[in-house]
């Protein structure tokens, strides 16, 4: 056998075994990625569902806070009768009264 006959031989056993290695190991680094994102995957899925179950916690905190504000306002300033006007108005003109009556004493009346 000739020497280029040789030379190609080898260059062809080392291009299988180049090609085994290169085979092997972009199997393995397929592998390695796939299990690392399984991993990312499962981790993300478990944040967001304790984030949706924070959310929903949230939510129905703030649906009762809404409902309690709702229900204070409404006792608040709801006027049913004349009744309520004044409960709510005499206070006012009490202090208006006195205002007036500080204004009349000054001003010499």
């Amino acid at each position: 056998m000739n020497l280029l006959g040789l030379q190609k031989r080898y260059v062809a056993e080392v291009r299988g075994e180049i090609e085994k290695i290169y085979s092997k190991t972009y199997y393995v680094l397929q592998q390695n990625q796939k299990e690392v994102f399984d991993q990312y995957e499962k981790h993300i899925a478990e944040k967001a569902f304790k984030l949706e179950q924070a959310i929903e916690k949230a939510i129905v905190k703030c649906n009762q806070a809404a409902k309690r504000a709702e229900q204070a306002t409404e006792k608040l300033f709801k006027l049913k009768t004349w009744w309520d006007l004044i409960w709510y108005a005499s206070p006012i003109a009490v202090l208006l009264n006195f205002i007036w009556r500080v204004f009349e004493f000054f001003a010499g009346g």
